[in-house]
C-alpha cells in the first residue's frame, strides 16, 4: 500500500472511530455534569453507540488480517438462496424509508457453493445498503439469482440492479479498494 493510500485510511479510520467516541463521551460528561438525565433510553443509546464502535474495531481487525492474507474463512457448501433473502428482508425497512420496492428473483435448485455464509452476508448487505443509499425516492431494487455457462464452466451468479446513478467510469479502476470514495465528502447524509 503505498505512503498516500496508507495515509488516507488512517485518515478514515480515525474519522469513522470518533463519531461514536465523541457521543459517548459527550453523553457520558452530560451526565456526570447533571445537563443530561440518565434515562433507560439514553443508556440504550450509548450502548448502541458502544456496539457500534465495536463492530468498527472488529472489521479493522478483519480488515488487517485480510491484508495480510490471515483472516479465516469459515466456508461450507451454502445456498445462496437463504443468505440473500436475509438480506433483503433485513433491510426491507430501510428501503420502505425511501418508499423503495426491493424485491428478488431467484432462482430454483441452484447447486451449493463453498463460501463463508458469514462474509457473503455481509457482501450482500453492503450491496443492499449501497443500493438504498443511492437509489431515488420510489425507485426499485431486483436481486437476482441465476446459473450462468461462461467458457463451458457453470457460474452462480447474483446481480443486484437499482435505479441509482451507478459508478463514474473515472471510479471503475479504484472499485476494490479499501475505503475508497467516487463521492469525497464525508457526512452522514451521504453515508458517513
Amino acid at each position: 500500500m503505498s505512503l498516500d493510500k496508507r495515509q488516507q485510511l488512517l485518515a478514515n479510520i480515525a474519522h469513522e472511530l470518533k463519531t461514536p467516541l465523541a457521543v459517548i463521551q459527550g453523553h457520558l460528561e452530560g451526565m456526570v455534569d447533571g445537563v443530561i438525565e440518565p434515562s433507560k433510553e439514553q443508556l440504550g443509546s450509548l450502548h448502541e453507540e458502544a456496539i457500534h464502535l465495536n463492530r468498527l474495531i472488529k472489521d479493522l481487525r478483519d480488515l488487517s488480517l485480510a491484508e495480510v492474507r490471515q483472516l479465516a474463512l469459515e466456508k461450507y457448501p451454502t445456498d445462496i438462496n437463504p443468505i440473500v433473502t436475509r438480506a433483503v428482508i433485513l433491510l426491507k425497512p430501510l428501503a420502505d424509508v425511501k418508499h423503495i420496492r426491493i424485491t428478488s428473483i431467484l432462482a430454483d435448485c441452484l447447486p451449493e457453493v463453498v463460501v463463508d455464509s458469514d462474509r457473503m452476508s455481509q457482501v450482500f448487505y453492503n450491496l443492499l445498503v449501497n443500493a438504498i443509499r443511492y437509489s431515488p425516492e420510489q425507485g426499485e431494487i431486483q436481486v437476482t439469482t441465476r446459473l450462468v455457462m461462461k467458457e463451458k464452466d457453470r457460474w452462480l451468479q447474483v446481480a443486484v440492479a437499482d435505479h441509482g446513478s451507478g459508478i463514474a467510469s473515472e471510479d471503475m479502476p479504484y472499485l476494490f479498494d479499501h475505503f475508497y470514495r467516487g463521492e469525497k465528502p464525508r457526512d452522514r447524509k451521504s453515508g458517513g
